[in-house]
Formats: structure tokens, sequence, C-alpha cells
């Protein structure tokens, strides 16, 4: 696809905040960005945020983007094409020369449009002066609004706009840091450890893996822990000398032995213990 921006839509969970609470997310959630973007060699440039999403260029934005599916706190990844002048007259004349890179004849499409800012125009006006501007330039297509195959976005500021078609999903959540450091023991069944430090990932834990053999858990979770290492701790006292505000397991069983075992548990330890897979059936797929 054409375009050499990366277009990073924030989870809407991040939206929801009080507006320093909100800057603080969006802060953490680059920092994460740019960190996976570094582990993975790939170079970024000129970020800047706005509108609840994040901007920069990439040298390899179609990379950039699939290296970027795995970080929490995304809703949504697009590589788009940035231009000046915000008038509705350019919006048309670029949408017209980017439909025939992205429509084939006969598929269906839709102009979406997304108008932040004081303008002489509004969203809708977008949507239909698009719409009339792709089907004259690509000659078969029809226009679907419900279930488009394909779906251009045009997002105007005052100072610019965007354009890209059709977006990737990102798993949502929370940025990985925002909601403090997490002890996590490490058990043998990996694929329940894997699951649990996933949703504590998910909800922007920091997570300190604790115990003897963290290195196989580590290595399958990294990529979701925006590219970096886990901080490692031989026990629980250790843990806490590292700065965590609770302990986690991947436990899942509720029969009364299991139950009983829990307790005696959480009785040794100095913090409460969370158990994310306790009562939750979600299945993880990765």
């Amino acid at each position: 696809m054409p375009g050499d921006w990366v277009l990073v839509k924030t989870a809407s969970e991040i939206s929801l905040k009080s507006d320093f609470v909100r800057q603080s997310f969006m802060k953490a959630l680059e920092w994460n960005i740019k960190q996976v973007l570094k582990s993975k060699k790939l170079g970024a440039r000129d970020f800047f945020r706005k509108g609840g999403r994040i901007f920069f260029q990439s040298p390899d934005a179609e990379k950039a983007l699939k290296a970027l599916k795995k970080v929490f706190g995304i809703h949504a990844l697009a590589v788009a094409r940035k231009f000046d002048r915000p008038e509705l007259p350019a919006i048309e004349q670029e949408i017209a020369l980017f439909a025939p890179k992205v429509l084939k004849k006969s598929q269906t499409f839709a102009v979406r449009a997304k108008v932040i800012g004081r303008h002489h125009f509004n969203s809708h006006a977008v949507e239909v002066r698009g719409g009339d501007a792709v089907r004259n330039a690509v000659k078969g297509v029809k226009v679907n609004l419900s279930s488009p195959q394909v779906k251009i976005t045009v997002e105007a500021f005052e100072e610019c706009f965007f354009l890209y078609a059709n977006q990737s999903r990102g798993f949502g959540g929370l940025p990985v840091g925002v909601s403090g450091r997490i002890g996590f023991f490490v058990g043998k069944k990996t694929a329940d450890d894997f699951k649990a430090c996933w949703l504590l990932l998910k909800r922007g834990c920091e997570i300190v893996l604790v115990g003897k053999k963290p290195k196989a858990l580590a290595k399958k979770l990294k990529d979701w822990n925006s590219g970096n290492d886990f901080i490692i701790a031989e026990n629980a006292e250790d843990a806490l000398l590292k700065g965590v505000i609770a302990f986690a397991a991947g436990d899942s069983k509720l029969d009364e032995k299991s139950l009983k075992s829990f307790e005696a548990f959480d009785a040794k330890q100095k913090l409460l213990v969370l158990r994310p897979l306790l009562l939750n059936a979600l299945k993880v797929k990765v």
C-alpha cells in the first residue's frame, strides 16, 4: 500500500480517562512503540500526537505496522499518506489519485471522514465528494456503506490531512507499564502462565517474573512486552526489592483442594496475590 506514515489509533479506554491521565498514557504508549521499533531495528521519526492518534514516519511503514500489532493500548493501525492544504478540493483530488492504487474494478468501497478543528466543510461533505471522486477515478466500483471491501478514510486536521485504506486491528488494553509492577510466580504450566501474564500485560502491568526458570516464558512473552526484556527475581523477597505492588499466579483450578492451597500460599506472602485465570474463560490466541 502506498504511504510512509503510520497512524496509530489508541484504545477507546484511554480516551475515557481525564486529560492528565490520558496524556500520561499516550506518552507511555509512544514510548512503548519506539521501544518495539528499536528492538526490530526499524527506523521511525517525526512522532506527534493529535486527536487520540499517534503518527510517525517510517522508511518501511508496512513492517513497522506489523511489528506494532502486539503492542497493548492500540485499537487499530494503518499505513497512511500525509498531505498539506486540508481543503476540500485538495482532499477530493488526492482521493482520486489514491483510489486506483488501493481499489480494483468491481470492488465495493466506502469513504469515511473525520474532520477535527475549524474547516469550511464537514465530514459528510468529504464522504460525498470523495465517493464521487473514487467512482470517477475507478470505473466499475460500487458504493457499499455497510460492509465495503475497501474503506478509504480521510482524517483532516487544521494543518494537514491523512489518507489511508483499511486498517489492522490491535488488541486494545492499556500501555504496558501504566498500572504498576506485578511479581508473577512462574509455575510448571507454561500455557497457563502465558495466558495469565498476557492478561496482566493487557491491563498495563509491568511484570517481574519470579522463579528459577523464567527464561522460556520470558521469550514467549517478549513481543507482548513492547519488545523489552523482563525483570527477573529469584524469589518473592527479591521481587519486593524490585518494587512490585502485588503478586500474581497462573492458577486456574477452582476445586476445594486448590482453593485451600491458594489460601495457604497467599498467607505466606506480604502482598495480595492475583489470579487472572480464575473464573476467566478467555481463550488467548497468538
